[in-house]
């Protein structure tokens, strides 16, 4: 299993078109736990190695006004916060203006947000935890809204709570954790087997994950460290940063950022994509 410990030098500053564009996707943990000291590590850590533009999901704790000065602390002035009342708010905090955005919850248990940032459509999305059967249903309205918006320069991110087909190998060797989860009635369970078809859509919708296009072997999003418990250590990829097929050549590199203090501020890790422009 490939672990990736990211220094200073890793993180270049985008000073403008032509410069590579870093993007960086997080769950946080129902706002970093709710806890001050947490959030003033993650504003001295994200300070140190700054990504053009960050998706959020669980922002909870946070309202949109009170999100955008905590972004502005840390160097972003432009920020969106979409909160559909579900306890786990998605925002988006970047260096460049923000445009044509899309607040969408009808139907979508977090809902979705759309957005332009120089020239690139995102899309960041949290899936419902409930079960396999929700997340295919939003996941297909998902794709179906964003229909509509420019076919290039996608960016699909967030958490999608939903195994892929490419790391169907390492979870079906694991006859154990298979067993556990039928026992426990996982929300990932389809008919015996793992559930892959959420996933699955969004690779027949033509989008690349930047993870796998790089490295082509699996790691886990989740859990981190500090929430590795009895019975929720099993690693999981559920965390994701997908593009639509055009930037695929851009895709200089795409990182789970482990270090001491992802270790510690949430159960999930950050995914770190560097796009070459």
């Amino acid at each position: 299993m490939l672990s990736v410990v990211l220094d200073n030098a890793g993180y270049a500053a985008c000073t403008g078109q032509g410069d590579p564009l870093k993007i960086m996707n997080y769950n946080v943990l129902v706002g970093f736990n709710g806890s001050k000291m947490y959030r003033e590590k993650y504003k001295n850590w994200i300070k140190e190695r700054l990504p053009d533009i960050i998706g959020y999901q669980e922002m909870s704790k946070f309202t949109e006004d009170t999100f955008a000065a905590f972004a502005q602390s840390y160097g972003h002035s432009y920020t969106v916060f979409f909160d559909t009342g579900s306890c786990c708010p998605l925002a988006i905090s970047s260096k460049y203006p923000i445009s044509n955005i899309q607040k969408i919850g009808i139907g979508l248990h977090h809902g979705v947000i759309t957005a332009e940032i120089e020239g690139y459509r995102l899309i960041v999305l949290h899936l419902d935890p409930s079960s396999w059967q929700q997340r295919l249903v939003e996941i297909d309205k998902i794709l179906a809204i964003i229909d509509s918006l420019p076919k290039e320069k996608r960016l699909m991110m967030g958490d999608f709570n939903s195994f892929s087909p490419v790391d169907a190998d390492v979870y079906s060797t694991q006859q154990a954790r298979l067993a556990r989860a039928i026992k426990a009635q996982s929300k990932n369970i389809n008919n015996g087997n793992f559930d892959y078809s959420v996933i699955q859509r969004v690779i027949d919708a033509g989008y690349i994950d930047s993870w796998w296009e790089k490295h082509r072997k699996f790691t886990h999003t989740c859990p981190t460290n500090l929430h590795s418990t009895a019975g929720s250590a099993d690693k999981l990829r559920i965390d994701y940063i997908w593009t639509s097929p055009d930037l695929k050549p851009e895709i200089k590199d795409c990182e789970v950022v482990y270090d001491g203090t992802t270790h510690i501020l949430s159960d999930h890790y950050p995914v770190l994509l560097t796009l070459e422009r």
